[in-house]
């Protein structure tokens, strides 16, 4: 019980319920039927395969027994010439001038049959007693008794029957390499036009080892499969030239081709094959095709990965479904879910009212009329808590417009001291502008031109109070002239960088620029005056964040501290100064606010 307390808990929503069941009983039915495809699939496999290798080994039958049907037909027709019958019946005479005359007719013969057939190498007359006639290829040592040979088999041979002897060494050349491997027929000497067959003279003919390779190669039995040749006792007439160690397959596959034709799973060492395998009519040669059991594994092991890829893309599709199906059936309680949260974040115009069925719409009713008892009672207590934050914003302002007055007024005084009527002129018209500016708009917001209007005099009248200290630009991105923003919270951090930046008698610049961003419009002033103290730096973020006001002398005063504070309440924790400095390299104030078009 214990146990299923997490499980339970996981699904204590209508929707998740929804979505794990219908997963569940979708998912085992698709792993049902995905085993049974992947059963349905591998035996179909093995089915082909199997087809395929028999009809690789029917066809190189069929190749194999076209080639030696022409042999066969060769051979026979060669051996019943009457010709051969008669030099036979010549051997042991002493009439030595008809016998080269036959010697010479029977050479020429036996060349001219070998040139029907351009892949016999060569064409051997042997008599009765075992010893060559005559030739088409090099000399054949005298001494050589071709009866007494292992290879030859039992003579005489059937009549008019041709007679494969299989692969051997051809070591009966007197100038030749006996090494050289080939394969030999032989067919019985035998004359039509008598009535007893002379017996034991023999025509024998021998074909490269080659040429069964050119007749076998070429097969393609998966990656790795290979063809191998048998002849009736079972000894190799090809094996190919392959990685695999298949020296011992030819012994073990001679136990199991008792058949003509037939297939099975054959084991060697630590490889097995899927053996096909089949009978040539002409020679009685077994032809089997191997395809390692690996190479089929591999296939049904990637078939195994495609139904894999399949179930798991089935399943995650019928996911998919539960979840839009479980999302319909709850959409009416997340779309409540929603407007609540809404109503949490303050949006004051959500109504819950929701007529999808009898029991939403009288759940929801009565839920409207609660919330809108709650606004109305939310609304009294907020009309409160703007009251004493509209008072406490005059008084931050009032302590901004008297501190300029002052430093202003001191100027005006130092010029009449020095009887600079000129410049006191310029400097009263300078004053009397930016008074007009802070009374005669008695709104709280102006445009962005305004305020830039505004600080361009301010900058004026103080290049008066320190002259050749700095010099100031000022750039406003094109279409941003109109936007609405607070009154005099530049000049405060135009103030700063001023005394500040510049203090000691240092000379350098101040830029005001104004720029569209994605979080609203950043307004920034820097200058590249003495920069700040990194624990000076960290007292006034300090100093922004607790709302701390600390002594007006201190680096970032009242005035900096008070405009931020006045953007932080008006637009919220998103905007205000932010600022970077770096000691002896200057200090950028940044001011982010919202980009409004119309009056605030």
């Amino acid at each position: 019980m214990i146990n299923l307390i997490p499980f339970r808990f996981q699904l204590r929503t209508i929707r998740s319920r929804i979505m794990v069941y219908f997963s569940l009983i979708f998912a085992i039915v698709i792993l049902l039927v995905g085993f049974a495809g992947y059963r349905y699939i591998s035996n179909t496999l093995m089915s082909e395969i199997g087809h395929y290798s028999e009809k690789i080994v029917e066809e190189k039958k069929g190749n194999i027994d076209s080639f030696f049907s022409q042999i066969v037909t060769l051979l026979q027709m060669s051996a019943s010439n009457s010709l051969l019958a008669d030099a036979m019946l010549q051997v042991n005479r002493t009439d030595y001038s008809k016998l080269l005359v036959y010697q010479r007719q029977v050479e020429a013969y036996l060349t001219d049959m070998q040139k029907f057939n351009t892949k016999i190498k060569d064409l051997i007359v042997i008599d009765r007693n075992g010893i060559v006639y005559d030739q088409t290829g090099p000399v054949v040592s005298k001494d050589y008794r071709f009866y007494e040979q292992a290879w030859m088999g039992d003579a005489p041979y059937p009549f008019f029957k041709v007679k494969f002897l299989g692969m051997h060494v051809q070591n009966y050349y007197s100038n030749e390499d006996d090494s050289e491997l080939i394969i030999s027929a032989v067919a019985p000497i035998y004359d039509f036009n008598r009535s007893v067959p002379n017996t034991r003279a023999t025509l024998l003919l021998n074909l490269n080892v080659s040429e069964i390779e050119a007749v076998a190669k070429e097969t393609r039995l998966e990656k790795s499969g290979f063809l191998i040749i048998l002849d009736e006792n079972g000894a190799p007439i090809y094996l190919p030239h392959t990685d695999h160690r298949i020296e011992s397959i030819p012994r073990l596959l001679k136990e199991k081709i008792l058949q003509p034709s037939g297939d099975f799973i054959l084991n060697d060492n630590s490889e097995s094959y899927k053996v096909v395998y089949t009978t040539s009519k002409v020679t009685g040669w077994k032809i089997a095709a191997f395809i390692p059991m690996r190479e089929v594994q591999s296939h049904m092991q990637n078939i195994g990965t495609y139904i894999i890829w399949g179930l798991a893309a089935s399943i995650l599709l019928v996911a998919f479904a539960s979840y839009v199906l479980s999302a319909q059936i709850t959409r009416p309680f997340a779309t409540l879910m929603r407007k609540m949260q809404r109503i949490e974040r303050g949006d004051p115009d959500v109504h819950l009212l929701d007529d999808s069925s009898d029991e939403m719409h009288k759940v929801t009713l009565r839920m409207d009329s609660m919330i809108e008892n709650i606004q109305s009672l939310t609304r009294d207590i907020y009309a409160y808590q703007i009251h004493g934050k509209v008072m406490e914003l005059q008084a931050l302002q009032s302590q901004i417009n008297p501190h300029f007055l002052y430093n202003t007024l001191q100027s005006v005084k130092a010029l009449a001291v020095t009887g600079r009527t000129a410049d006191i002129s310029t400097m009263v018209t300078l004053i009397g502008g930016m008074l007009r500016y802070a009374i005669n708009n008695v709104q709280e917001s102006v445009t962005v031109e305004q305020e830039l209007q505004h600080s361009e005099t301010y900058m004026k009248i103080q290049q008066y109070r320190y002259p050749n200290q700095f010099f100031y630009e000022v750039y406003c991105e094109n279409g941003l002239e109109g936007t609405r923003m607070p009154k005099l919270i530049l000049q405060p951090v135009i103030e700063n960088a001023i005394l500040h930046g510049f203090e000691g008698g240092m000379k350098g610049g101040i830029s005001v620029r104004v720029e569209n961003t994605e979080a609203g419009v950043l307004i920034s002033i820097s200058d590249n005056g003495k920069g700040m103290y990194p624990e000076e730096a960290a007292n006034l973020r300090s100093k922004l964040e607790t709302r701390a006001i600390s002594n007006p002398d201190s680096v970032g005063g009242v005035g900096l501290i008070n405009v931020h504070h006045r953007i932080r309440m008006k637009y919220g924790e998103g905007y205000g100064i932010f600022f970077d400095t770096a000691l002896g390299r200057g200090t950028c104030m940044k001011i982010q606010l919202p980009c409004l078009e119309e009056s605030i």
